[in-house]
């Protein structure tokens, strides 16, 4: 026999010592990895412009890595908050009365749109001002309100519809009550449980009671056309969303959104997994020419639109959200991706809404048909695609 076919021959000690050596080769080429990754890290600050005697300050600062950007607030842009809020509290207690949420956000959106810089409404950096601003105003209390305060000066009216949510409803009022708004109305409708009652406790809550289940969809409908703000925030009561949550819906529109819309694409499953609802959510998308928008629609709540463009669609549009969605594209409406809610998770699951060819998800599909119905007699029966596969004239 040859010596190349030779085998070889291995002690039982060393055979036992493989898997040991080569767990200290990964570890060392790993340790390579870190150490090449950790040189290779420039922070590169954006340059501060004191801009105090205009009444404005740059208010964050960036630290850049070769794997990510992190946004730092500004610790002089803090201490301005802080000022600002104790200000505001002195000014608030020296009416005689004591500080609530609606005076505390008057102070604090007209401070905000003279000192905040446009194009840096990032969501941990607002987070950290405001906290400061509402410290500083509280600093004398020995518990600091858990409240939220908006960057927008304009009135907001929460449209939250529910059925049969005695058990959550509670909790989500307990939630936007943390906020601001200017009204909460809530369409409850086919409920045989205590959600009304439970509703009708909370100040700055409006009621709509109807006997027949009417769905979400009419429900904002008819909650929309009762309100009165200038801002409209869609929610359903299925399950408490934290106050802070809804924070990047209004930063969005802060920074010149018509619509934000809840963006639940991190949540759902592969093209090949997903049901035939989400398939043709991300169809209409792309046959509206948004692609950035994925499955994101005015199906999903929370979302947030302006008054004026809710006008522009028609209020009666909002009871089908796929058509109000073409007509706000075709209205030439600016529809961002605001906050992240999971609602494929958290949503409450009812005998309507589970299983193969549930009444919900047959619903939502006719939705988006009659809305393909609609682009099909506007732009003609093939759409955006183009006919450059057959010969028709051979």
């Amino acid at each position: 026999m040859t010596r190349h076919l030779r085998k070889r021959r291995v002690s039982r000690k060393k055979l036992a010592n493989r898997p040991v050596r080569r767990r200290r080769r990964r570890a060392n080429k790993r340790a390579v990895r870190q150490q090449v990754r950790r040189q290779s890290r420039k922070p590169v600050y954006r340059k501060r412009h004191d801009r105090r005697e205009r009444g404005l300050c740059a208010a964050v600062h960036r630290e850049q890595t070769a794997e990510l950007v992190i946004a730092v607030p500004d610790p002089q842009f803090l201490q301005l908050a802080a000022i600002a809020g104790a200000e505001a509290g002195a000014d608030i207690r020296s009416t005689g009365g004591s500080i609530d949420k609606q005076q505390i956000q008057q102070h604090w959106s007209l401070w905000l749109q003279r000192a905040m810089p446009p194009g840096i409404a990032h969501l941990d950096i607002y987070t950290a001002f405001m906290r400061a601003y509402i410290g500083a105003a509280f600093a004398d209390h020995a518990e600091l309100p858990s409240w939220v305060l908006l960057p927008e000066a304009h009135t907001v009216s929460c449209i939250l519809t529910a059925m049969n949510e005695e058990r959550t409803i509670g909790l989500v009022l307990g939630q936007l009550a943390r906020l601001p708004l200017h009204e909460v109305i809530v369409v409850v409708n086919g409920s045989a449980d205590r959600t009304r009652d439970i509703a009708e406790t909370f100040e700055r809550v409006k009621v709509l009671h109807y006997e027949e289940a009417l769905g979400h969809d009419v429900g904002r409908t008819l909650g929309a056309s009762s309100s009165s703000g200038d801002l409209l925030l869609f929610m359903d009561a299925d399950f408490a969303v934290p106050g802070e949550a809804l924070l990047p819906f209004f930063l969005a529109v802060h920074d010149g959104a018509d619509i934000a819309l809840n963006d639940i694409s991190p949540f759902v499953d592969r093209f090949e997994r997903r049901d035939e609802v989400t398939v043709m959510k991300e169809f209409l998308n792309r046959l509206l020419g948004r692609q950035d928008l994925a499955v994101n629609s005015l199906t999903a709540v929370p979302h947030l639109m302006t008054r004026a463009a809710a006008n522009s669609i028609g209020l009666e549009k909002l009871a089908v959200p796929p058509l109000a969605q073409v007509k706000a594209v075709e209205a030439g409406l600016r529809i961002d991706n605001g906050g992240q809610i999971n609602v494929v998770k958290h949503n409450r699951h009812r005998k309507s809404n589970t299983g193969a060819k549930n009444p919900v998800a047959e619903m939502i599909i006719g939705d988006h048909m009659e809305a393909l119905s609609q682009l099909i007699r506007e732009q003609g029966p093939r759409l955006t695609f183009a006919d450059t596969v057959r010969t028709r004239h051979s």
